[in-house]
Order: C-alpha cells, then sequence, then structure tokens
C-alpha cells in the first residue's frame, strides 16, 4: 500500500500521472480505508 502510493507520487511529480488519475486513486484509497476501518472495527 505504502509502496503504491510512493510509486504513484514519484509519476505524479515526474508529470506522468494526470490529475483525474490521481483523484480516483485518492478516492480508492479512502474507500479502501474506511472499508477496512468498518470490518475490523466490528
Amino acid at each position: 500500500m505504502g509502496w503504491g502510493l510512493v510509486h504513484v507520487y514519484r509519476g505524479y511529480a515526474a508529470g506522468n500521472v494526470k490529475a483525474s488519475a490521481l483523484q480516483r486513486i485518492a478516492v480508492r484509497v479512502v474507500i479502501f480505508l474506511l472499508v477496512s476501518l468498518f470490518l475490523f472495527a466490528s
């Protein structure tokens, strides 16, 4: 997970990742965190 974020950030810093793709990745990360918190909390 952390390695993927670093990889995406490096690509974004180099200009290889578009802002829309970055937004989609951010939304997926947030949803993943919410789902995992919900599953582990219950």
